[in-house]
């Protein structure tokens, strides 16, 4: 059985060998019996990424860390790829076996999938670019007249499709929505809070030029380790049970937790309403 004796933060200084990395983390890097396990996701720092934001680099990332554990302690057989979330989607709509993370636990989603368990809980908003505030939305019903940006496949993107928004600007990825948004593409972006600070230093955004306008209430509340339907009761229960165990012996907060601190330390901004 192989095992990742590395932390994230051993990652980022760059104690650990980039190659050993590369094998552990792009092909299959547990060899037990059974099922073998297809894992997807794509580049979402700081969840899921490559240091080089192309798809053929180790994968690295907090959510990363946590879905190898889970796998590992399930004794899995697994690979992971990164690539498109469209991709990603669609391996785990017409596959069995197939995990993805991270992925948004939405009330459309809900019965689609099999849900292993929580990486992270989501808090979304809209963002525009505070040179802009006076002139942006304070309520959905005034966003639905402004230019959003949103990635394909996302659950943001079926969000505002549903609500018969028409001003839609599709993306592979968030990094390049806050993008359009600094260049003046699309007035607003929604994202969660964990993460909109991180991306937007990550890809040279000054994050103090970011203001969260209006609060998302009615749409996921939590990123996931989500299954193909189907996929085994057997394989389902015995990930369940491996991601229950991760969970009480502390290893999820041995992972997870330096995540909360990176976020507290690259707030953005939001209006003191928070809209809705």
């Amino acid at each position: 059985m192989s095992h990742l004796n590395f932390s994230l933060l051993d990652l980022v200084h760059g104690t650990t060998n980039a190659v050993l990395i590369s094998f552990l983390l792009t092909v299959s890097t547990a060899s037990f019996g059974g099922e073998r396990i297809s894992v997807f996701t794509e580049q979402d720092y700081p969840l899921n990424y490559t240091d080089s934001g192309e798809d053929d680099g180790p994968i690295i990332g907090f959510a990363t860390e946590l879905v190898i554990a889970v796998l590992e302690e399930a004794g899995l057989e697994y690979e992971i790829k990164i690539g498109p979330w469209v991709r990603a989607v669609q391996a785990i709509d017409s596959e069995e076996n197939v995990l993805v993370y991270s992925m948004a636990r939405s009330p459309a989603r809900e019965n689609r999938y099999h849900w292993i368990g929580e990486i992270n809980p989501l808090d979304y908003y809209l963002y525009g670019l505070k040179a802009n505030i006076d002139r942006l939305p304070r309520s959905l019903d005034e966003a639905a007249d402004f230019r959003i940006g949103v990635t394909r496949g996302y659950a943001m993107h079926k969000y505002f499709a549903e609500k018969n928004f028409e001003r839609l600007s599709v993306a592979r990825n968030p990094a390049i929505t806050l993008n359009m948004l600094k260049r003046g593409r699309v007035d607003l972006v929604p994202m969660s809070r964990l993460s909109v600070g991180m991306i937007a230093n990550r890809y040279g955004i000054d994050r103090a030029d970011l203001i969260g306008v209006i609060r998302l209430v009615d749409i996921a509340t939590s990123t996931n380790m989500a299954l193909s339907q189907n996929t085994k009761a057997e394989t389902v229960s015995r990930l369940q049970a491996a991601y229950a165990r991760i969970r009480a012996s502390g290893r999820y907060d041995e992972i997870m937790g330096p995540l909360i601190s990176l976020m507290e330390d690259n707030q953005v901004d939001i209006l003191a309403t928070g809209g809705r």
